[in-house]
Parts: C-alpha cells; structure tokens; sequence
C-alpha cells in the first residue's frame, strides 16, 4: 500500500498474510492508514511497516499467528485508537 485509507473494521478475520504454508505472502505499507482489529501472518507471511505507513488497530488490538514475521514495526507508527 502507498497511500490513501484501508479500512478493515469489521467482525471478520481481518487483514490475513500467508496463511498458506505451501506459499509466500507478503504485505508491504510504503505509506497511507491500514485501520483493523485483527491481523495476521502467517508462518509463510511477512508484513513490512520499512518506510513508515500507519497501521491502526481500531477498537482492540489482535495479533496473530504461527512463525509470524512483522519487519521493522518497532520504526513505524503503529497506534491503538479505542473506540
């Protein structure tokens, strides 16, 4: 994602990367707001937060996930909003 708003706040599952163990999946924010409840990277997953998009947990803070790699978070500007 490179800009604008994704906004995943619903009852679902969330946003999901690499749930598949016979794949790879990766999601890359460049910049913009990712708002949801849950995410979750899976063991062949990789979320990536390098150059500083905003991924917002909306309500409660979910994270899941078996091998999960999150890169780079403790750099991005990850928030809890309540709501």
């Amino acid at each position: 994602m490179t800009g604008g708003l994704l906004d995943i706040n619903n009852t679902g599952p969330g946003l999901i990367v690499g749930s598949n163990v016979y794949s790879t999946a990766s999601a890359v924010l460049e910049g913009g707001v990712v708002q949801l409840r849950k995410l979750n990277v899976g063991s062949s997953g990789v979320l990536s937060n390098r150059t500083g998009g905003v991924l917002q947990f909306v309500g409660s803070d979910t994270v899941l996930g078996s091998g999960a790699k999150i890169v780079d978070a403790a750099r991005s500007r990850t928030r809890a909003t309540p709501r």
